[in-house]
């Protein structure tokens, strides 16, 4: 079931991570769920993180799961009244290229909360262009108690 209690889908991504452009990579939350969210973006042609070839780099791929899975815990934290709860990238466990991803067609990044402890949380996460997997990884992330890290926008 997709659960969407602040507003129309699909949600600006900015809405739920601190990053701003260019790093802001990720573009919007498409849906999100108790464990889980998909995520869409497209790396413009032009910027730093394409190669001639027209692909993204490939750590630039890692870097859009990781924001997908802080969008997801901005998501699940969000207070318009306290700002957005910082996430902190805290390890990867594993990454694998599988594809190529290139620029000015969209991605699709689907994150799914493992286990949750101590404010830590486990994710997997992959993303697929044109309907083939590019990339797959699985992190760790940080996030402290809502009443200790905020961050203003």
């Amino acid at each position: 079931m997709t659960i969407f209690p602040f507003g129309a889908c699909p949600v600006p991504a900015l809405e739920f991570i601190p990053h701003r452009p260019p790093m802001a990579l990720v573009k919007s939350l498409e849906r999100a769920y108790g464990e889980g969210c998909i995520i869409c973006t497209v790396i413009p042609a032009g910027t730093m993180f394409i190669r001639e070839d027209a692909t993204v780099e490939p750590l630039v791929l890692l870097e859009i799961i990781a924001q997908a899975c802080a969008v997801y815990g901005g998501w699940r934290t969000k207070d318009d009244s306290q700002g957005k709860q910082a996430a902190f990238l805290a390890g990867v466990s594993s990454f694998e290229i599988v594809g190529k991803a290139v620029a000015d067609e969209p991605m699709e990044i689907t994150v799914t909360l493992l286990r949750e402890f101590a404010g830590f949380h486990l994710f997997n996460g992959e993303l697929r262009q044109g309907g083939y997997d590019v990339a797959r990884a699985s992190l760790k992330a940080y996030q402290p108690a809502a009443t200790t890290t905020r961050l203003e926008t």
